[in-house]
């Protein structure tokens, strides 16, 4: 007994958002994402058609039955008046036309159950497909919500860590020119001290000379 349509696209459609699912998760990626979103649209479209097949042999098989009880009871009057004309053997042959349309009564009855059974459970698989597909959206949605937030956040952090490494870059500039004028201070003061130094060792003596001459006079005036 073949497959019914409804399971094998049932089965068919799983297994491929299954399959594409699976490899957005791996990638991690929006565009295997929105190609398992497309998947579950293309597999929404057979789906559609064949539900839409389904009501139309429903449709068709409601009219083939209101066709049949027409020729059934033609036939049925025509039985009836060959009967009364005293023709049995064409009473007989139009009672079994009556009875051959009857019998196509049933099997479109069964026809339009089929096919009323199948148009249900496409139209329920359409149903859950669509569910599945805007839950997928809503996913998506938030996934790209969380990759431009992480992709703000990166940004602001390079932006906050670019600030640092500025502001890190202008101290230390200052503190390297403070440096070089610290040094620059440092030895013109060192000069200074030499110089000072230097003239008070000529004061001094300066100041011993003429010690030294005053006293030499003093002796000589003694003697």
């Amino acid at each position: 007994m073949a497959e019914p349509f409804y399971m094998r696209a049932k089965r068919v459609v799983s297994a491929g958002i299954e399959t594409a699912l699976d490899k957005a998760e791996r990638a991690s990626g929006t565009s295997l994402m929105r190609e398992a979103i497309r998947e579950v649209d293309r597999e929404m479209e057979k789906v559609r058609g064949e539900h839409d097949g389904a009501l139309d042999r429903q449709n068709q098989a409601v009219g083939q039955q209101k066709l049949s009880a027409e020729r059934a009871e033609e036939w049925g009057q025509k039985a009836l008046f060959t009967l009364e004309k005293g023709r049995d053997d064409l009473a007989e042959a139009a009672t079994m036309q009556q009875m051959d349309f009857e019998a196509k009564i049933k099997h479109f009855k069964n026809l339009e159950a089929a096919a009323k059974i199948d148009a249900g459970r496409l139209g329920g698989l359409l149903e859950d497909l669509d569910i599945r597909r805007t839950a997928m959206q809503e996913e998506l949605a938030i996934f790209e919500k969380m990759m431009s937030e992480n992709r703000n956040a990166s940004e602001e952090s390079r932006k906050q860590d670019r600030k640092v490494d500025q502001t890190i870059s202008r101290a230390e500039e200052t503190f390297d020119r403070s440096l070089d004028l610290a040094g620059g201070v440092h030895g013109t003061t060192k000069q200074a001290a030499d110089i000072g130094e230097l003239q008070r060792r000529s004061e001094v003596e300066e100041r011993l000379a003429a010690m030294k001459k005053s006293l030499k006079s003093k002796g000589r005036k003694s003697k």
